[in-house]
C-alpha cells in the first residue's frame, strides 16, 4: 500500500489471479491527489497611515482550509524580491516609489506540499515633505559691498539635492539664487535671509529659511566749501555742503549749517539735488565764525559731519 502520495493524478487497478498466478481478469480506476494548502481568504497588504515614502504596511494573513498552518513572508516589489523583508510589516523606502508592493506568504503543514500566495498589491507614493532637522545658517560680515553665505542645514533624509533664494525683508531678491549672496545698495539697513529647498526623487520638497542679518547702513561724508573766507558785514556768502554716499546718487536726508554749536538754517536734502545744496547766506555778525554741515542721515544711510570751515566777517 502507499500511505502518501504527491500532487497528481494517479491509476489505480485490480487485477484477479487464479491459483496458478495467471490473470482473470482487472479492473482500473483513475484519480487525482492534490496534497497543496487551501485559503479560505488571501493575505491583505494595508496601509493604516498612508502609502506614502517612510511610511509602514502592516498585513493580514491568509485564511488556510485546514488547520495548524504555518506562515512565512516575503515582501516584493513589482514582484521582485526586497531583500531583508520577511516580516509580517514592511516601512516604504525610496526604493519603493511608484512600485507595486505585495506580500508574498508560503504556507507549510506537514503531510501537505508547500503553499504560496500572494496578497493585494500598494504603489507606493510620495513621502511627506522633507524637515531641517538644523537650520541653515549664515555667514559673513552684513555690509554692503560683502557677500553673505548660507549653509544647506541638515535634513531628515540623505542624498538630498538642494536650491537656493536670497530674501530681502522676507521678499525675494530676483536671480539670488546661489549659496552666496554679494549684498548691494538696496539691501543697507535691510534684513536678508535665504530660504534653501531640499529635495530628493520619492519626497515633497521642504524649505527652511536661516535667521535674518540686518545689513548696515550706508556710511557718509559731508563736505563744506565758501566762496569767499572772509567777507564784509551784510555780503551774502556761498556756502556749498556736498553729502557722498557710496552707491548712492542722490541721496537724501536734513542738513543743518551750524556756526559753531549754533544752527542758522535747516534744509532738506532731495534725490532732486543730488546731494549738493547751495546756501546764500548773509547773516553774521562781525568776527570769526566756524561754518560746518550736519547731515542727518535716511533710513538707510548714516550721518556725517563736514570740517569746520573758518570765516571772517569785518570791514
Amino acid at each position: 500500500p502507499v500511505n502518501s502520495l504527491t500532487t497528481g493524478t494517479y491509476t489505480w487497478q485490480v487485477t484477479g489471479l487464479d491459483a496458478s498466478g495467471n490473470a482473470l481478469g482487472s479492473s482500473s480506476r483513475t484519480f487525482t491527489v492534490n496534497t497543496g494548502l487551501t485559503t479560505a481568504s488571501p493575505p491583505q497588504v494595508l496601509a493604516p497611515d498612508g502609502t506614502g515614502v517612510g511610511k509602514t504596511l502592516t498585513s493580514v494573513p491568509p485564511t488556510w482550509a485546514q488547520s495548524g498552518v504555518t506562515n512565512t513572508y516575503q515582501w516584493l516589489r513589482d514582484n521582485n524580491e526586497i531583500g531583508n523583508a520577511s516580516g509580517t510589516t514592511y516601512p516604504l523606502t525610496p526604493d519603493d516609489f511608484g512600485k507595486a508592493i505585495s506580500l508574498r506568504v508560503t504556507g507549510r503543514l506537514s503531510g501537505y506540499t508547500d503553499t504560496t500566495v500572494v496578497s493585494n498589491a500598494v504603489t507606493a507614493s510620495a513621502g511627506g515633505a522633507l524637515i531641517a532637522t538644523s537650520a541653515p545658517v549664515l555667514s559673513g560680515t552684513p555690509v554692503v559691498g560683502n557677500s553673505l553665505s548660507t549653509t544647506s542645514g541638515n535634513w531628515s533624509q540623505p542624498s538630498t539635492t538642494f536650491t537656493y533664494q536670497w530674501l530681502r525683508d522676507g521678499a525675494v531678491i530676483p536671480g539670488a539664487t546661489g549659496n552666496s549672496y554679494q549684498l548691494v545698495a538696496a539691501d543697507a539697513a535691510r534684513s536678508i535671509s535665504a530660504a534653501v529647498t531640499a529635495k530628493r526623487a520619492a519626497f515633497e520638497a521642504g524649505t527652511a529659511t536661516t535667521l535674518p542679518v540686518t545689513v548696515a547702513k550706508l556710511k557718509s561724508s559731508t563736505s563744506l566749501s565758501l566762496s569767499a573766507a572772509q567777507i564784509k558785514p551784510r555780503k551774502k556768502v556761498k556756502i556749498t555742503v556736498v553729502v557722498a554716499v557710496p552707491n548712492v546718487a542722490r541721496p537724501i536726508g536734513t542738513i543743518k549749517f551750524m556756526d559753531g554749536t549754533k544752527v542758522f538754517k535747516s534744509v532738506s536734502l532731495t534725490s532732486s539735488q543730488s546731494g549738493k545744496v547751495t546756501l546764500a547766506w548773509k547773516k553774521f555778525n562781525r568776527g570769526k565764525h566756524k561754518i560746518k554741515a550736519v547731515y542727518s542721515g535716511s533710513p538707510t544711510t548714516t550721518g556725517s559731519t563736514s570740517k569746520p570751515v573758518k570765516l571772517v566777517v569785518k570791514r
